[in-house]
């Protein structure tokens, strides 16, 4: 009786165990007209299913709507699968799912959706000098609660010149040995998910984004989380950063996001976690760089901005003293502040504004709780404490007014009266 109960728990076992195996069919185009569709081009004389691994020896064309769990290139040389207006290949096999470990590249030129779920492995292999991926323009990528790990382990170059769509995750994984470049037809707009650059481990490699407007690397919901230590992020293309930038090492460290061409709607720059610091490299020819916000997050959550030049990087949102005080920056001018306008100045600047304004009369000096303006036409009224940061703003002022102080505290102000484009700027001391 044992014996027989042995013998059916072995035959159960090896059933299950073949039942889970993956299929591989090869694509090898003996039917010779390249198409996904025809099962004479197919070993075994049938088209894939979705839990088959496809060995591509021959250029395809994707004729119809496929389906399998990966794609592998075969022996042979450099081939592609190129899919006709209106077709997709639906992969959702576990990792990899996308292998090349081929001297020779492989080229995805079809709309391909990743359904597996959690995460998966993109891979190509070092060693071989002609081995490549490459993700060729005007098709698309879609994530579907799936997060691509992007392994370029190749010694040349991942190329991404396609689209990406879909609420999974677009990962630089934490292994790859080479750069990665997304071209200048690449476009995430309409990505929701993350774009990571892993952590710890690797070696570290360039990512540039060549992305030409109105194509985005990062649209409004978007994400670049930087996760690598020392990890740096390019920006060429103007225009193309709408998202939010992160810098969060789990383990404390610097990330760069360098800015080589004009940003005017960066939605937010984020140091998420404690002792990370991030740098903004803005190249000296980038003449505006305007954010929304800036959420620094821990005490050692630092923004450190390389090539500052005043009157270049804006926040739209009005920075608290705090923010200031986690700003540091290349320059020779001292502490930063905010004009009224949003840009980032040296403090000195707002404290030796030439008066332009005449007729101004402001007293008592000190104060204690109103100061008493004295103009010809009224005008607009701001004052700042000495980092930059506004702390009162009374706009259409009489020409005799009184200004509530009550509520600052003791210390040195810069009082600023506005009219008429002219200005007259004063210190004075609350008591």
């Amino acid at each position: 009786m044992q014996k027989q109960l042995l013998k059916i728990a072995l035959i159960t076992l090896t059933f299950f165990g073949f039942s889970n195996l993956k299929a591989q069919v090869t694509f090898n185009n003996a039917g010779g007209d390249n198409l996904w569709s025809n099962t004479a081009n197919w070993s075994g004389g049938a088209l894939p299913t979705a839990t088959d691994v496809v060995v591509i020896t021959a250029n395809i064309t994707l004729d119809v709507a496929g389906v399998a769990a990966k794609l592998e290139l075969g022996n042979g040389g450099d081939f592609s699968i190129t899919g006709n207006a209106g077709t997709k290949l639906t992969l959702s096999g576990a990792s990899p799912i996308i292998k090349n470990l081929k001297d020779a590249a492989l080229t995805i030129d079809c709309d391909i959706e990743m359904t597996t779920g959690g995460n998966v492995n993109v891979d190509t292999s070092t060693g071989k000098a002609n081995n490549k991926l490459i993700f060729a323009s005007g098709k698309t990528l879609t994530l579907t609660g799936t997060t691509c790990n992007a392994r370029n382990y190749s010694d040349n170059t991942f190329n991404f010149n396609g689209n990406v769509a879909g609420d999974g995750n677009f990962q630089i994984h934490k292994k790859s040995n080479s750069d990665f470049v997304f071209g200048a037809t690449a476009n995430f707009a309409n990505h929701t998910g993350q774009i990571i650059y892993n952590d710890n481990e690797g070696t570290i490699v360039n990512v540039q984004s060549n992305i030409e407007a109105p194509n985005l690397f990062r649209a409004s919901a978007g994400v670049l989380k930087l996760s690598q230590p020392s990890a740096v992020v390019s920006i060429n293309g103007a225009n193309t950063f709408e998202g939010t930038v992160n810098g969060a090492i789990s383990a404390g460290g610097t990330t760069t996001l360098a800015i080589n061409a004009n940003q005017s709607n960066i939605g937010s720059v984020k140091v998420g976690l404690a002792n990370n610091t991030l740098n903004l490299d803005i190249d000296n020819g980038v003449t505006e760089v305007t954010v929304n916000s800036i959420s620094l997050v821990e005490a050692t959550s630092l923004l450190n901005i390389i090539g500052f030049k005043e009157d270049v990087i804006k926040f739209t949102s009005t920075l608290t003293t705090d923010d200031l005080n986690k700003i540091s920056h290349d320059g020779t001018g001292g502490a930063l502040a905010q004009r009224a306008t949003g840009e980032l100045v040296y403090a000195t600047t707002l404290s030796n504004s030439t008066n332009t304004l005449e007729g101004v009369s402001i007293y008592p000096n000190p104060a204690h709780s109103f100061i008493h303006l004295k103009t010809i036409n009224g005008g607009n009224v701001e004052m700042y404490n000495m980092i930059g940061l506004r702390v009162k703003h009374v706009e259409e002022i009489s020409k005799d007014f009184q200004l509530n102080v009550s509520n600052l505290k003791s210390g040195l102000y810069l009082l600023k009266v506005a009219s008429e484009n002219k200005s007259f700027t004063q210190k004075v001391v609350i008591k």
